[in-house]
């Protein structure tokens, strides 16, 4: 009898370490650059060439604030004049523009001004060559204000996060998130990507150096990032027999040590 509760035992143990541990080589970031170094690999030098900078496009919320040495001349041109926002003592973060369907925003004093395919910088200069007529040195700032990502699935705390940047990469994101879980697919990582009326995906391998130089590396306005379960997270699902084999393994531990004290007295 004591034989057999010490297989039984084994044999337990042994499956429980099969059916809950994942794979080392899966949790590892970054594991298939220079595979054939055997220490940790050195990172090659690589210039940036697929940063690309976010554009205007239709819908998207402008916070724009005008300003010039003499602040009642720039007023007019401030849905909220300086110092009379919420905050104070300056534009109130609230002075907003929406792009309409056809890439246009109604500014104060000049109209219609068209500003999508743009980046925030050029649309900068664009006012402020306007400006030029009205004000001296205007000084214009413009920053997106709903930008934002959506990262689901394996990670610790997915949700929709507010980017105050005006740039973001996937790594971040999934920071944001929480980092990915011990059951994450590390090697397709879906990118959902929306902008002028077309919807692409993108798929990326955070074990591979090929990440880096992605078009979908740095994310952009609305981009939903989705991280799919691997398959041993999967069989944790449907094998319900792990969930109750921890219980069995520590009964037939606490019988044994039983039966071995009862000897031990005999």
């Amino acid at each position: 009898m004591k034989q057999l509760i010490l297989k039984l035992t084994f044999f337990c143990t042994i499956v429980a370490l099969m059916t809950s541990c994942v794979q080392y080589e899966e949790l590892v970031y970054f594991r298939k650059i220079d595979k054939e170094e055997t220490a940790r690999p050195q990172f090659p030098s690589d210039s940036i060439q697929n940063l690309v900078a976010l554009r205007i496009q239709k819908n998207d919320i402008l916070s724009i604030t005008v300003h010039s040495f003499d602040p009642t001349q720039s007023a007019p041109f401030n849905l909220i004049p300086p110092g009379m926002g919420a905050a104070g003592g300056g534009a109130s973060p609230f002075t907003t523009y929406i792009v309409d369907e056809n890439g246009k925003i109604d500014f104060p004093v000049l109209g219609k001004i068209e500003l999508r395919g743009l980046t925030a910088t050029e649309a900068k200069y664009k006012l402020v060559d306007l400006l030029k007529v009205y004000l001296k040195d205007p000084v214009v700032n413009i920053r997106f204000v709903n930008f934002r990502i959506s990262v689901l699935g394996e990670v610790n705390r997915p949700g929709v996060f507010i980017i105050d940047n005006d740039r973001i990469t996937v790594l971040e994101a999934i920071s944001m998130a929480g980092d990915l879980t011990d059951y994450s697919n590390r090697s397709n990582i879906l990118v959902v990507r929306e902008q002028d009326g077309i919807r692409q995906f993108g798929e990326l391998d955070i074990q591979s150096a090929d990440i880096f130089r992605s078009e979908y590396f740095y994310l952009r306005q609305g981009d939903v990032v989705y991280i799919e379960p691997t398959k041993d997270k999967e069989a944790s699902i449907r094998d319900q027999f792990s969930e109750y084999l921890p219980w069995v393994t520590s009964s037939l531990s606490a019988i044994t040590t039983i039966i071995a004290i009862l000897n031990i007295g005999q």
